[in-house]
């Protein structure tokens, strides 16, 4: 390896010496398991609730919206909540390869990290790393590292594989079903209405009675899963941005620093460079530095 190269390493070590080792202690990858599967759990939560209130539907037209409901659901936690806790589980096997190259007697963690295949262990993941990681092998030397690992793998990267901006409507959209079933509802009901007679007047009730319960069943049933799923979601992508924040802090400080680190570890270098040339130069009061040779003469004419 070139001695210019080498640099990015050698600032690698200064910065763990000044900010220690950045591991993954065993009680966060605890701590982060026991969140997944308390997700799961809500998965399984929200799923039987809407087979309850489908069950319990007081009428067909309750259950066809019912239905839309969950199918809504199914169709977001497939494409939207599973690759979050995918992607989330994926950064932690990406905090476990870093500890573990860490560990690995090589020049540098980068080094041992080269050799690893399914760094993440997720397709997507790995595919982005890969790119990354053959980026970084162009660029090594020049002595700095011009792209960083937030470049490839990041906010809106996972926002993008996993739907983010079409399952964030979803809450709206459960609760916009709720709404226009309560119209639909109360628009039965009053249809309905007929005075001729006292047994129409009756059957007018039963009517406007069934409308009003058709209108508050789904309002209810809409606000209930739009609820329990927006929790869902949120507390699924906010674990997942934990555990961006955490590989990525992990990476910078343990195998690549950042550019701006990088950046300003060079210009530190350069300056204390400018400054040793400055120190080697002669301390006479008569040299200059834009004309050595007229100041040399005139310490020699005054001898």
């Amino acid at each position: 390896r070139s001695s210019a190269a080498s640099d990015v390493y050698k600032r690698q070590g200064l910065f763990r010496s000044l900010f220690g080792e950045c591991e993954t202690p065993d009680f966060e990858g605890k701590e982060c398991a026991f969140v997944r599967k308390s997700l799961y759990i809500l998965i399984l939560v929200i799923l039987a609730g809407g087979v309850v209130l489908t069950l319990y539907s007081p009428d067909v037209l309750s259950l066809l919206f019912i239905l839309i409901m969950v199918g809504i659901i199914v169709a977001a936690i497939l494409g939207g909540v599973l690759p979050v806790l995918r992607y989330d589980q994926a950064l932690e096997r990406g905090l476990e390869s870093i500890d573990r190259a860490m560990e690995v007697q090589t020049s540098s963690t980068w080094s041992a990290i080269l050799g690893y295949e399914g760094f993440f262990g997720q397709r997507v993941l790995d595919q982005f790393f890969d790119e990354y990681r053959n980026k970084v092998k162009g660029q090594q030397e020049s002595g700095q590292v011009l792209c960083d690992i937030d470049e490839y793998i990041n906010e809106d990267v996972l926002s993008l594989h996993s739907w983010q901006t079409l399952v964030n409507q979803v809450p709206g959209m459960l609760t916009s079903l709720g709404i226009l079933g309560t119209f639909i509802g109360l628009l039965i009901g009053i249809r309905g209405i007929g005075f001729s007679t006292v047994n129409d007047a009756l059957t007018s009730v039963q009517t406007l009675l069934s409308g009003i319960q058709i209108a508050f069943y789904t309002s209810i049933a809409g606000v209930i899963l739009s609820l329990i799923f927006n929790i869902l979601y949120r507390s699924a992508w906010n674990a997942l941005m934990r555990s961006l924040g955490l590989f990525v802090d992990s990476f910078h400080k343990n195998v690549i620093p950042s550019v701006e680190e990088q950046t300003l570890y060079r210009e530190r270098r350069e300056f204390n460079q400018i400054a040793q040339l400055l120190d080697r130069l002669p301390k006479t009061p008569a040299f200059s530095v834009s004309n050595p040779a007229v100041a040399a003469g005139g310490a020699e004419h005054e001898k």
